[in-house]
């Protein structure tokens, strides 16, 4: 399985308002998958038209991916 990374660009935001904002911006031209963490608090976009992965979850450069 390929690792992520390697298609989309993770992209920190700060707020869930401005991660909808992405989503709203992206919606009706972009395919995109929005997903809410309970456990978090925090909101993610997918969107497989602007390969990015934006999420209020803060993750460092150097964080590594859970490969298996």
């Amino acid at each position: 399985m390929s690792d992520i990374a390697n298609y989309f660009k993770y992209e920190y935001v700060p707020t869930q308002e401005e991660v909808r904002r992405c989503i709203q911006a992206c919606e009706g031209h972009h395919t995109q998958q929005a997903i809410y963490s309970t456990f978090h608090d925090a909101l993610t976009q997918i969107c497989f038209g602007c390969l990015k992965v934006r999420s209020t979850i803060f993750r460092t450069p150097n964080q590594p991916s859970n490969k298996e």
